[in-house]
């Protein structure tokens, strides 16, 4: 297998040398495969598409970096390699008169097979933000031990007390977890982007309400040796949390997101049919005053939020700016 990983690193190491040379044949040729190839072009429009991006910010990319983790490899029949593999790729990039850093995991599902004398890329798909199943149906983590203590009966009634949020708090949090899971909580595969705000919000005191009735309220309970965890709706559903917060005056709508602050959310709906299924938080703001957010799903850290480059985007994408106030009555 020494080959075969070899290959798959190569791949990738074009891959991100591509974002600053340019090189199409070089790409290709360490996918063992033709420019022409759907896999190779497919890419190219991606990489094509967060370029167009940056110019429209009237940003300039200046390197890039990329770090790639096996998570799983699987021999099929024929000489065949099925491998899920994370590809972390962070952009340094000049925003106008400052400099700016994003990153991003994106999970790549590849096939690949021995031909002639050398691996050849022919399959691969990447995670998106779009909504593949039920948030609920997609757990492969339960709750554990954690930092803040566990989030009990006792825990919520003090928690319910409080009323002002801690923006520096919630930040934080989102800065720590941005790339991966916080063993006290939950985790979903393919939609967990609700959870990661929800948990952020809970690190910034924001109050948790209810706790027995799952379609009503904004609360979670971890497990323990006799129960399994338990949650709201709102806790994993972004649709669902978006009605929360707004139906409860636990935040309001602006229409600019530059009224916004860290702290705040911002929320998708990606085909413009009035259904929300993504959620993030505001974490910084760029030169111009556009709010960067990070996000679960595919974890986003300092994303400007518009997602522009996103595989979800649509020219229908509907944006909701939600403010949550520093005091709830």
């Amino acid at each position: 297998m020494d080959r075969f990983t070899e290959a798959v690193r190569s791949f990738f190491d074009r891959l991100n040398q591509y974002w600053i040379t340019g090189d199409t044949t070089a790409l290709a040729k360490s996918a063992g495969c033709d420019p022409s190839d759907n896999v190779v072009r497919r890419w190219l429009q991606r990489i094509q598409q967060k370029q167009r991006e940056l110019r429209r910010r009237r940003s300039r990319l200046l390197r890039t970096h990329t770090k790639v983790t096996i998570v799983q490899m699987e021999p099929g029949s024929g000489q065949t390699v099925r491998i899920i593999v994370d590809e972390c790729v962070t952009w340094v990039y000049r925003d106008r008169h400052d400099y700016g850093v994003e990153s991003r995991v994106i999970r790549h599902w590849q096939k690949w097979a021995w031909r002639k004398d050398r691996w050849v890329l022919i399959e691969d798909s990447t995670s998106t933000e779009e909504v593949k199943r039920s948030a609920d149906a997609a757990i492969v983590q339960d709750g554990g031990p954690s930092s803040f203590g566990v989030w009990g009966d006792e825990v919520q009634e003090v928690r319910a007390s409080r009323s002002s949020y801690d923006r520096v708090r919630a930040q934080r949090y989102a800065e720590l977890w941005w790339n991966s899971y916080n063993p006290a909580f939950i985790k979903f595969i393919d939609d967990d982007c609700t959870n990661y705000v929800s948990q952020c919000l809970l690190a910034g005191h924001r109050r948790m309400t209810g706790g027995q009735n799952r379609a009503t309220g904004w609360w979670y309970r971890n497990g323990d040796a006799s129960r399994q965890p338990q949650w709201s709706y709102s806790w994993s559903v972004a649709n669902a949390l978006h009605q929360y917060l707004v139906t409860e005056g636990q935040a309001t709508v602006v229409s600019d997101p530059r009224e916004l602050k860290v702290g705040d959310l911002i929320m998708y709906d990606w085909s413009g049919n009035g259904r929300i299924t993504h959620s993030t938080m505001v974490v910084d703001f760029d030169s111009s005053g556009d709010p960067l957010v990070n996000a679960h799903t595919i974890s986003s850290y300092h994303r400007h939020y518009q997602y522009l480059d996103s595989p979800a985007w649509t020219s229908q994408t509907k944006y909701t700016f939600l403010h949550v106030p520093d005091t709830v009555l």
